[in-house]
């Protein structure tokens, strides 16, 4: 029998205690009473503490032998005990879990496939944390000490390591990975890597492709029309799509969508009211024009806990919260769409490579925002260059400049400062040999490369961590396993063609979405947002970090800070400077963290000595 632990004084708060454990589980409850979701519960042999919503549940309880009304936790257990350290692979869906077995006393864990739900913990000796939030590890005794390269990468932007976080000893368990503690001995394993597939031709993958989008998003819209669902829903593409798809299963859906009224040329009103005029939605604009980035940023910090890379991350929080007062619970995100059903530029290096020059040229519309013939002969003119033996040419003098050592560092590396910028590089392993040419430009590699780098993770531990804040659930149809897997396979050409990127998508939707948005060769670049609210808003506070002595001089280069702030302030409205807005960005956040990591440690320091 399987035993759900009693709330306590009327919170969604769990515990579990025995001699040698103690669990505490926090109910982010979007279905109001408790759901069957994840959550903390146990029977006679085993405790489980899950964050979990699983899509295979009609698969699995006949072969686990349980009730329709077994909850996601309970599933969970009967899994373990049937298939073992097996078990994850049997799962779809987004979870990350520990399971205590009284009798072995061993704990198993794991982070679904690919890495929706966070798992931080930290070993040392015979204590073993684990949380779905650093600041609990912090609360239950791990150590808050900075690790320099992480603030080395975070300054450059470089992909943080999939098991690392910003402090010392405080670990992330990979996507895909499992977790084993047995008597103090801590292993790992890997139980899913996606996989490089061979390229095949579908005979209709429009189709099937529609077929799954549409199955993911009806397998997140569990709990409906209990739960209160709403959508995200931009304009573009993805949110389009899935906000099309779900509004066919629920009767007017709550949509959220930010809207730049004030600068109509940057404002996607017109695509959303394109797709609210099919009817079916309950729509609820968002105002969103030069937010104070750094308002409030304190909140951030102490969400995120860790270093978090997102310049647009206070009009996304706006979102969450707006969405929880308007009384929904979870929100359909699109967000995924442009890596698992990619533009597919790489086509166009693969077309040069081959010589097919005119395939080429036919193919370069798709890669604008607008027909315009300048821009395509200069765009098929680097082409050209790149991928015939010009390219020698062009490249020579840059190639004696770097071997006679007068290339200037990165623009982003430059942000350093050099004495910490030389000691980060004294203690780095030597880079990563570029890989050869036929995988450099290949689609297929390099959209593999797309899904599984480093970076899709980490958004998602950023997103989490913001959509809980709110007490909402964020669910990524995107990111359905059996949906990455079918776009992984699809030839170049069903990406990329007729003058149209992200081709498989457009063709699937048709007839699902209004043609204005389906056809839409252009992307709103909300920089122009972030650049009018940072100074709007902060140019005292920019003022101020570039040119006063303090812990960020520690590590930022003043003098490279007040050269990007000069260049993000002044560079024109519709060409921002992306690049100089981001480090800009990246100092200010850095500042207000290591303050934020300065407070920690004197509050943590405080309760010790009371003690």
């Amino acid at each position: 029998m399987i035993r759900s632990l009693a709330w306590q004084d009327q919170t969604p708060h769990f515990t579990a205690n025995g001699d040698d454990y103690s669990f505490v589980h926090l109910l982010l409850d979007t279905d109001g009473s408790g759901p069957p979701l994840g959550r903390l519960v146990e029977n006679d042999f085993a405790v489980c503490n899950a964050d979990c919503r699983l899509d295979n549940r009609d698969e699995l309880l006949p072969r686990l032998n349980l009730p329709e009304n077994a909850g996601d936790s309970d599933i969970l257990l009967a899994a373990h005990a049937l298939w073992g350290a097996k078990m994850p692979g049997h799962l779809l869906g987004d979870f990350a879990f520990a399971i205590w077995h009284r009798a072995s006393r061993t704990l198993f864990a794991a982070r679904d496939h690919f890495g929706v739900k966070p798992f931080y913990y930290y070993h040392a000796g015979e204590k073993f944390l684990f949380a779905s939030d650093i600041s609990a590890l912090f609360a239950a005794g791990a150590p808050r000490r900075i690790k320099d390269a992480a603030i080395a990468d975070f300054l450059t932007r470089a992909a943080p390591p999939a098991s690392e976080t910003s402090f010392e000893g405080i670990k992330l368990l990979p996507p895909g990975h499992w977790l084993s503690l047995q008597d103090g001995a801590l292993s790992t394993g890997c139980y899913y890597q996606l996989e490089l597939p061979e390229i095949r031709k579908h005979k209709n993958a429009p189709a099937e492709f529609r077929r799954l989008l549409t199955a993911a998003v009806h397998a997140r819209l569990r709990g409906a029309p209990k739960l209160n669902i709403g959508a995200m829903l931009s304009g573009g593409l993805d949110s389009s799509s899935i906000s099309c798809l779900a509004a066919t299963k629920i009767p007017n859906l709550p949509t959220l969508s930010m809207v730049f009224d004030e600068t109509p040329e940057f404002n996607e009103r017109p695509f959303i009211e394109t797709v609210l005029a099919q009817g079916g939605f309950a729509p609820i604009f968002i105002p969103s024009n030069a937010l104070p980035p750094f308002a409030e940023v304190t909140a951030m910090i102490r969400e995120q806990t860790d270093l978090f890379n997102a310049p647009n991350i206070g009009a996304s929080r706006m979102i969450y919260h707006v969405a929880r007062e308007a009384g929904l619970r979870v929100l359909l995100d699109g967000h995924g769409g442009d890596e698992v059903a990619p533009v597919g530029f790489t086509r166009l290096h693969e077309l040069a490579m081959a010589g097919h020059w005119r395939s080429l040229w036919r193919a370069m519309d798709g890669a604008m925002p607008e027909t315009n013939a300048r821009l395509k002969l200069y765009g098929f003119w680097k082409y050209f260059r790149r991928h015939t033996p010009l390219w020698l040419v062009f490249r020579l003098p840059s190639v004696l400049r770097r071997r006679l050592g007068l290339l200037p560092r990165s623009e982003d590396e430059a942000l350093l400062k050099p004495d910490f910028a030389a000691r980060i590089a004294q203690a780095r392993q030597a880079p990563e040999t570029k890989p050869p040419a036929h995988v450099a430009f290949s689609e297929h590699h390099h959209h593999f490369g797309v899904l599984t780098g480093p970076l899709q993770a980490h958004a998602f531990e950023i997103l989490n961590h913001m959509a809980a804040a709110a007490g909402v659930e964020a669910r990524y149809p995107f990111w359905d396993k059996r949906l990455v897997e079918f776009c992984l396979s699809l030839e170049p050409a069903e990406k990329f063609d007729s003058g149209f990127g992200r081709l498989i998508l457009r063709r699937a939707m048709e007839g699902v979405l209004p043609e204005r948005v389906r056809l839409r060769r252009d992307k709103l670049n909300f920089m122009p947002h972030v650049v009018a609210g940072m100074f709007k808003h902060h140019k005292a506070l920019i003022d101020q970090l570039c040119n006063t002595r303090g812990p960020l001089s520690d590590y930022v280069n003043l003098a490279t800070l007040r050269k990007a702030a000069s260049r993000a302030r002044y560079a024109p409205v519709n060409k921002p400077d992306g690049l100089a807005t981001q480090q800009v960005w990246r100092a200010a956040i850095l500042a207000f963290w290591l303050q934020a990591q300065a407070r920690g440690e004197g509050a943590e320091r405080a309760r010790l000595d009371a003690l």
